[in-house]
């Protein structure tokens, strides 16, 4: 995806990324639009096909949540840096909309977020005696 391929007509690219080293392996949980994108950490983006329209982010932060909206454009894409700030207890983080240039230099920073496939658990093992 750091080819930055322009969406189809009528859908919008979104890349998410943490291009900041701070907090090393600190991870927060993202959503979009209620559902979970993932949880960031140090050098990773996400990236995702929307619906045009307005959209929320919510991020895990170190007294609740932060969020941000914006409106993605059909065909274009959109990119929003997740930064952190040291807290008091725990670190903070926020989202901050960048323009193309800015945006894509960061996620050449980055690396794409693999989507990660929890097993079930082992069923219990059976006494053979």
């Amino acid at each position: 995806m750091k080819t930055f391929p322009e969406p189809a007509v009528d859908r919008a690219g979104l890349y998410v990324f943490r291009d900041s080293s701070r907090s090393g392996l600190l991870k927060k949980r993202i959503t979009l639009d209620g559902v979970v994108l993932g949880d960031s950490a140090m050098n990773v983006y996400f990236y995702r096909e929307v619906d045009p329209g307005s959209h929320t982010l919510v991020t895990q932060s170190e007294f609740g949540e932060n969020s941000i909206t914006f409106d993605a454009l059909a065909s274009k894409n959109t990119f929003i840096r997740q930064t952190i700030k040291l807290g008091v207890f725990l670190a903070g983080a926020d989202f901050e909309v960048v323009d193309e240039n800015e945006g894509k230099q960061g996620v050449l920073k980055c690396y794409l977020a693999q989507d990660v496939i929890i097993e079930p658990p082992l069923a219990p093992r059976q006494r053979l005696f």
